[in-house]
């Protein structure tokens, strides 16, 4: 602590459905070790890991997230408002709010970037989480019967759990394909060939993409979390 004295044993919780949240912590209990910092991990079910947190009871915890196509909510979850509630990290910084509310009613695409560039710059310096891992999805497909699926976001995003109903009422037969009302990027947009894997075999059709944002938080501002709901029985 600033005058010196010890930290004490630090409480740290991981997800007991989950075994890398729990070998994540057992490794993060580890590292504080080499540093002289004491800690134990405690397993908890997600309700209670839930409720602990938005009670900001823990000095650090483990958890992941899908992030959005469109920042706007994952920063909403930065912002003083959401303590208690989306935060995880009970983070707050007004000038953070200022730019999250400028952002969210910005008209010019160039300049709502260059808003939220300055908002993800704060929250790397300020650490109300450190990203552990960057994980990826396997998606497949018979790209010989469906096409015109569109990544989300394109490119490079995922095809199936997508925000919206897009890809759904944009599928058709692959028969049926066509150009897939001009979207190059569609599986099977006026290209036979796409129903062909790198293999050669006609019939299927892999993506990976849609990553998952592995953390770890820390107390007020500190290490690890997953996209949650704001309460126990939504994130269930």
């Amino acid at each position: 602590m600033p005058d010196g004295s010890p930290l004490g044993e630090l409480r740290l919780y991981a997800r007991s459905d989950a075994k890398p949240s729990i070998d994540t912590m057992n490794f993060f209990k580890e590292w504080l070790s080499d540093l002289g910092i004491k800690s134990k991990v405690s397993a908890l079910d997600t309700g209670r890991l839930g409720d602990l947190i938005l009670s900001g009871d823990y000095d650090a915890f483990q958890w992941d997230w899908f992030v959005e196509p469109d920042p706007d909510s994952i920063l909403s979850d930065m912002t003083c408002d959401a303590r208690g509630g989306s935060s995880d990290a009970w983070y707050c910084n007004k000038r953070y709010d200022a730019l999250y509310k400028a952002q969210n009613g910005q008209v010019d695409d160039a300049k709502r970037v260059q808003q939220v560039k300055q908002m993800q710059k704060m929250v790397f310096d300020d650490s109300p989480y450190l990203v552990t891992a960057y994980t990826t999805t396997g998606e497949a497909l018979r790209s010989d019967r469906f096409a015109c699926f569109q990544p989300q976001p394109d490119p490079g995003g995922v095809w199936l759990v997508q925000y919206g109903t897009h890809n759904y009422v944009s599928l058709r037969p692959a028969a049926q394909a066509g150009n897939c009302d001009g979207v190059a990027s569609a599986v099977g947009a006026s290209v036979s060939a796409a129903s062909a894997d790198t293999s050669g075999t006609r019939g299927s059709g892999l993506l990976i993409g849609g990553g998952v944002v592995l953390l770890v938080l820390l107390a007020g501002g500190g290490f690890l979390a997953f996209r949650r709901r704001a309460t126990a029985g939504e994130r269930a």
